[in-house]
């Protein structure tokens, strides 16, 4: 979990701008003789699926400043659950041009919208509190004012989202592969578990992939303060290995009991070889000598056998991976 201030304050433009399209006429900004903005005394936190959000219990407190003498309300309203306790509505306050004033924030989770209603006469805006829906505060906030002469208050909004904080672990049972979230590569699986801390709760796409291999891809469950493992079962696309025999004598190559050729001096010998439980048998033709070894076969490797003249024929084998 990282923060980045510049790309935080754009994101939150972004998103504010798409909060004023969507919310009914008088919670929009108005052409007011008092104008008022509202502003998180810190950006949110950037997480590795690129989200930016606040970690719970959320931002604290919200700064407030009008360019004249103005009474100040701001109703919080928090979404997304059903014991959700409605709008907040924090106490009025009487502000002073060009000053700043923090006020304390209430703690909630989820998707958070704020508005903030600066006005040149009190608003009684009791009636908002509790409301579930924004178009029920966007009444109260249009009947308070209605006594107002025109352009009597204005209106500031913006939105964040709270998420409590969970950890994925996730293995696969080939190792390189890699893992990403979101669509963003976030690292590479070695012999242990790939962990990811400082995730934000909620759904997040999983895929674990790798050439050769069929890529896994789940809506991983990200829990808060807990760690959810998940392991990753890739199958492979290639059902073969290669077969390398070099050998310093003429040899004759078998594959579970199966001719399959011979290698000698200047004349190596290549084939696929069907991935599985496997014996493989290279018997010299130039004397007596016999190297066998049983196996399992793993797709998309190359089994690389090199035989010598010893004072006993003999041969080592490697298994080299794609």
């Amino acid at each position: 979990m990282v923060r980045f201030p510049a790309l935080a304050l754009l994101g939150a433009a972004l998103l504010t701008s798409s909060l004023v399209a969507c919310v009914p006429g008088p919670l929009r900004p108005q052409r007011a003789q008092v104008q008022v903005s509202a502003r998180l005394p810190e950006g949110p936190s950037v997480a590795l699926t690129g989200e930016e959000f606040y970690a719970a219990p959320g931002p604290g407190s919200l700064l407030v400043t009008t360019d004249r003498p103005a009474f100040v309300q701001v109703i919080v309203l928090p979404g997304g659950r059903l014991d959700s306790p409605g709008a907040v509505l924090l106490p009025q306050i009487a502000s002073q041009p060009g000053q700043s004033v923090a006020l304390t924030l209430p703690v909630t989770s989820g998707f958070t919208q704020v508005y903030t209603i600066a006005s040149l006469a009190p608003l009684d805006l009791s009636a908002a509190a509790g409301q579930r829906s924004l178009g029920a505060v966007s009444r109260v906030v249009e009947a308070a004012a209605r006594p107002l002469t025109p352009g009597g208050y204005s209106v500031s909004s913006l939105s964040y989202r709270v998420a409590g904080l969970g950890t994925l672990e996730i293995e696969a049972n080939v190792p390189g592969a890699r893992v990403s979230v979101a669509g963003r590569p976030v690292g590479v699986l070695g012999e242990g578990p790939l962990r990811l801390p400082d995730l934000p709760e909620g759904k997040v796409p999983l895929s674990v992939s790798r050439e050769g291999w069929r890529s896994y891809e789940v809506q991983a469950t990200v829990e808060a303060g807990r760690v959810r493992r998940v392991y990753a079962v890739l199958t492979p696309l290639i059902r073969t290995a290669e077969l390398w025999v070099s050998s310093q004598s003429v040899t004759e190559v078998r594959v579970s009991g199966r001719v399959v050729g011979q290698a000698g001096p200047g004349q190596g010998l290549e084939l696929p070889v069907p991935a599985g439980q496997q014996r493989l048998e290279v018997r010299s033709l130039e004397g007596p000598g016999v190297w066998s070894r049983s196996l399992t076969v793993r797709p998309g490797t190359q089994l690389r056998v090199r035989c010598e003249r010893l004072p006993a024929f003999d041969c080592v084998l490697r298994e080299v991976e794609f």
